[in-house]
């Protein structure tokens, strides 16, 4: 956060938290935090904005804290916090990243480094009963940067 400088905020004023395309919720991160932030999709973002905009250290970084939570979809009621995101802002599922691949599967290597193998992603991951679709390939991890079209193909 002490790299964070004005046209930093001015920039991330300008994008949308939350967006809806063609049944699909794109999020940042896989976490149930926007619903802190209002009960559709407008509220949310314009909520942020605002948020920003008044740049208010302690603010910026609760929202920068929540936001970047991760593994709400993962395990046991994970779908259900999906469900509670899509029953709310809309869709049929959730697109999001943040949360790298290997770290939702356990596919990383040792905390010791002793396996030095990039994590081998190869496309997006569906789970959360197929609810949720998670983007990050790893690419800070050595990993893919994932670029996919919607909707996956079935």
């Amino acid at each position: 956060m002490d790299r964070l400088q004005d046209h930093h905020l001015q920039w991330m004023a300008r994008l949308d938290a939350v967006e809806a395309v063609d049944g699909h919720l794109l999020l940042h991160s896989d976490t149930t935090a926007y619903l802190d932030y209002g009960r559709s999709i407008e509220e949310v973002n314009d909520t942020v904005r605002e948020t920003i905009t008044r740049n208010d250290a302690d603010e910026v970084w609760d929202l920068f804290r929540k936001f970047t939570k991760r593994f709400s979809f993962r395990d046991e009621g994970g779908a259900d916090a999906v469900r509670s995101l899509l029953d709310t802002y809309g869709g049929t599922r959730v697109v999001h990243g943040h949360s790298p691949i290997p770290y939702l599967l356990g596919e990383v290597g040792s905390e010791e480094g002793e396996d030095d193998r990039g994590p081998v992603v190869t496309g997006p991951h569906v789970y959360a009963d197929g609810l949720a679709i998670a983007m990050d390939g790893g690419v800070t991890m050595a990993g893919k940067l994932l670029v996919q079209q919607l909707p996956l193909d079935a």
